[in-house]
Formats: C-alpha cells, sequence, structure tokens
C-alpha cells in the first residue's frame, strides 16, 4: 500500500542566522538522523529542530519512540531563530561542502547553508507541529564511563529479540543501590547479563529500552554516560547530547530462574582456541540452515570434543582443557547462538559451568559477564 505524505506548514516570517563549525554540525546531525524514520507518512518526523539562544544552538529530532537532543554547539549567533528542516538533505549539503566554518541563515521560508563559494537553500518547517519532548524529571540516576557503557552495549545488544517480540524487542537495564549496572538480553534461546560498576548512583531502578537508544547513546558518549529513569521515559545523558526514549511496556522474563546455580562441571577453556573450534566446525554445522547444531563431549582428563555431522559432511575436532566433573557428559548447542556469545567475549581464559545435559551451561567471561545457550535436543 502507497503511503501518503502528509505536510507540514512551511515557517514563515522569521530571520536569524548563525555561523557553526560544519564538523561538529555533521558530527550531532548524524547521531540525529539515526533516529529518524526512513519511511513514514509525517513528513515532520525526517525533520531537526534548529534552535538558537545565547550563543549556542540546540538541535533536535524524534522517531516518536526516540528523541535526541543537543544543547552544546557554541556559535556565533547573529540573530535567533527556531526552524525545522529535513535532516537527511541538511547533513547530505554539509558533508559535500569542504569549509570549516558554514553560515546557517532563515530568511522567510528556507534555510541558507552559505559556505566560501556558494549558498544552498532549503525549504523550512514550521516548528508547531514538532513533537513535543517529553517530561525528564529525574526519579533517579547513575554514571558510567563510556568504555563501560560501550562494553556492555556490545555484549548485551546481540542477544535482544527480534523487532516485535514484545518486551524482549527490549534491553533490560538495571541499577542496585550500589550502583552495579546490569544490561540483560534475552531472545528465548540465549541470556546475555553484562555488568559494571556506575558511579553516583541516586538509587535502584530498571527499565526496559529500546536498542535503538542505547545504540544513539553509545555513539553520542564523550567521556562517560549519565543514564536515568523519568517516570515512562529513559534518559542517557551523553557528552552534550541527550537521548530520551519511551521504555517498552511488559514484563521482563524472569531471568534470575533460568542462572543455574549448582554445577556438576566446571571447564576452563582458552577463549581464542575454544572460538576457533567452535567456528571450524560450525562450516559444517551451518550447513543445516534450520538446526546448525553442535555436539559437545566432556569428559573429565580428555578436555572437549566438539562434532558437527549432517547431510553436507563431518567435523570433529578435540579441545584440551580443564575439567573438573564426574562422568563423561554430551549436550547439543546451536552453532549460531554460540558463536553470538563468543564473538563479545574479552578475557583470555572462559569458565563454563554445567549441570545435565537438558540444563543451558553457564559461560562466565571474568566477573562481569554471564552468557547462556539453551541446549538443543541430539537425538
Amino acid at each position: 500500500m502507497t503511503e501518503t505524505l502528509i505536510p507540514i506548514a512551511p515557517s514563515v516570517g522569521k530571520t536569524g542566522s548563525v555561523i557553526c563549525t560544519r564538523a561538529e554540525l555533521v558530527e550531532i546531525l548524524t547521531i540525529i538522523a539515526g533516529v529518524m524514520k526512513q519511511r513514514t507518512p509525517r513528513a515532520v518526523l525526517q525533520c531537526v529542530r534548529l534552535t538558537t539562544s545565547d550563543n549556542a544552538l540546540a538541535m533536535s529530532g524524534t522517531n516518536l519512540q526516540a528523541w535526541v537532543v543537543s544543547r552544546a554547539l557554541k556559535n556565533q549567533v547573529e540573530a535567533a531563530f527556531d526552524t525545522a528542516v529535513p535532516c537527511e538533505r541538511l547533513l547530505d549539503i554539509l558533508n559535500a561542502m569542504s569549509e570549516e566554518t558554514v553560515t546557517l541563515k532563515i530568511t522567510g521560508t528556507e534555510l541558507q547553508v552559505r559556505g566560501n563559494n556558494g549558498t544552498f537553500k532549503i525549504p523550512t518547517q514550521s516548528v508547531d507541529e514538532l513533537p513535543p519532548e517529553p517530561h525528564d524529571d529525574e526519579e533517579a540516576s547513575v554514571e558510567l564511563s563510556a568504555d563501560a557503557f560501550a562494553r556492555l552495549a556490545r555484549q548485551a545488544l546481540p542477544c535482544v529479540g527480534k523487532p516485535g517480540s514484545g518486551v524482549t524487542s527490549g534491553l533490560l537495564i538495571t541499577v542496585d543501590a550500589s550502583g552495579k549496572v546490569s544490561f540483560v538480553s534475552t531472545e528465548g534461546h540465549v541470556l546475555a547479563i553484562a555488568t559494571a560498576s556506575g558511579t553516583g548512583t541516586t538509587g535502584a531502578f530498571n527499565m526496559v529500552v529500546p536498542p535503538d537508544a542505547v545504540r544513539l547513546a553509545e555513539r553520542a558518549a564523550g567521556d562517560s554516560v549519565r543514564i536515568a529513569k523519568a517516570g515512562p521515559v529513559a534518559l542517557f545523558h551523553a557528552g552534550e547530547t541527550r537521548i530520551m526514549s519511551t521504555q517498552l511496556e511488559g514484563e521482563f522474563p524472569a531471568y534470575a530462574g533460568i542462572v543455574p546455580t549448582e554445577k556438576n562441571y566446571t571447564l576452563t577453556v582458552a577463549r581464542e582456541e575454544l572460538s576457533t573450534a567452535v567456528r571450524q566446525t560450525s562450516i559444517i554445522a551451518k550447513s543445516d540452515e534450520t538446526r546448525p547444531a553442535l555436539r559437545f563431549t566432556i569428559a573429565p582428563g580428555t578436555g572437549i570434543g566438539i562434532l558437527a555431522r549432517n547431510a553436507e559432511g563431518e567435523a570433529d575436532v578435540t579441545l584440551p582443557c580443564k575439567v573438573e566433573g564426574g562422568e563423561p557428559m554430551e549436550i547439543g548447542l546451536n552453532a549460531d547462538y554460540l558463536m553470538a556469545g563468543l564473538s563479545v567475549m574479552e578475557s583470555a581464559e572462559l569458565t563454563i559451568e554445567m549441570t545435565v545435559p537438558s540444563r543451558p551451561p553457564l559461560f562466565r567471561d571474568g566477573a562481569e559477564f554471564l552468557f547462556l545457550a539453551m541446549p538443543i535436543n541430539l537425538a
């Protein structure tokens, strides 16, 4: 079905100008463009708002689920204005220019982008039809270093459920009273729990947020990211940029009951060697697209045997490792899920805890990342 574009009223009767550093504009507009809807019947959702005051230029954009607001570009404001223009068009123009500084000038119903050798003109739109920003009265917050935030995002985001899968399509963020921050994700077959220590905690809280909001915050981060809860809104203060997002509704799965508290086997294995062995056997396992199964044989004193066998061939790799436990055991794991977990682990050595073949093994990557993959039937 063809979408009908709903136009918004043009901005009229306003003038103003500001001199900006082009690279700073491009950096912020790139982040804002990441939240814009590429296909929408509402033209306003493809516009960035430009507002000047006190020698600063603020820019913002939204897709109605997330908002990106930057208030920090200190520039030479010659006359204040408040308008909206198509974000991608403005970004394309700035990327095509080479000047260090550019002038943005509002004249009537158009924005002029002026460089040393030329001028671009874009029709402006009225800000009156832009969706209002949500209230952001913070209830509690915590601060993470940019590196810690990036690690949590990198380790947890791959296990988020597919769009449209309800609350599991989001990322659960929990913060306890001590400042421990956890990013938790699951799509039903895997579970990832990444943790880090935050500072400046003002209270415990938890919320489920869309993954795009976390990616935007990671991209905008300077030295740190402050995470906050404001009623139904999640806030990420990243440098001079603020990302606001509506939280996902629903009850996140009670994942704590899935994490094994007992163990019959403990394996200590080099991460690189395990990753290589899984990658090698996956060549055969993944030829069966419907069931890329790997058979793990755990034997004290021997190590790990990894076998992939189907109509397309066979791969059999033995991996030496330290095994503490009882009798030999076999367990089936999905090659794709296992590689997703191993690809974001960082420690030189991993610890794998197992109970019985019907229970998921627990992969420990140091003290700050847990990964579980549900076993599959090998019969």
